[in-house]
C-alpha cells in the first residue's frame, strides 16, 4: 500500500507491521512452557494487541459510517486494509475508465485557445498517467 509510505504511525511499534500483515498474533503456548517462554510470549502477545488496536482505531476513525459498518466485524488490522482495497479498487478502475472516455473524447471547443486546449489536455494526460501508476 503506497499510503503506508507517507503516513507516520510511530506513536506505537509495530502498527505498520500490524496494517501489512507481517506482525501475527503469537501462538498459545503449552502448559508445560518454561517461565522465560511465558513472559516472552505474554511481550509478543502485548505488542500485538497494542500495534493492531492502535492501527484499527486509527483506520476505523479516519473511514465514514457507512464504510466502517463494512470492516467493523473484522478481527485484524490487515484483514480490515484488505477489506478496504478490495472496497475502493472497484472505484479507482471507474475512475481510470472516466478519465479514459474524457482523454480519448477531448476535442478542440470553439472559441478556445491553443493555451487553455493544451493545459487541459496537459492536465488529462497527467491524471491518466497518476492513475496508471
Amino acid at each position: 500500500m503506497d499510503l503506508i509510505k507517507h503516513i507516520r504511525l510511530d506513536y506505537h511499534e509495530g502498527a505498520l507491521d500490524a496494517i501489512d500483515g507481517k506482525m501475527v498474533k503469537p501462538n498459545v503456548l503449552t502448559v508445560d512452557a518454561a517461565d522465560k517462554m511465558v513472559k516472552n510470549h505474554k511481550v509478543q502477545s502485548d505488542l500485538y494487541r497494542k500495534s493492531n488496536s492502535y492501527a484499527k482505531s486509527m483506520i476505523t476513525s479516519a473511514v465514514i459510517d457507512a464504510v466502517y459498518q463494512n470492516i467493523k466485524e473484522k478481527g485484524t488490522t490487515y484483514e480490515v486494509t484488505t477489506a478496504l482495497k478490495q472496497n475502493f479498487e472497484v472505484s479507482s478502475k471507474d475512475q481510470l475508465f472516466k478519465i479514459c472516455t474524457d482523454f480519448f473524447a477531448f476535442g478542440w471547443m470553439q472559441g478556445e485557445d491553443v493555451a487553455r486546449h493544451i493545459a487541459k489536455l496537459t492536465s488529462l494526460w497527467n491524471e491518466l498517467n497518476n492513475e496508471l501508476k
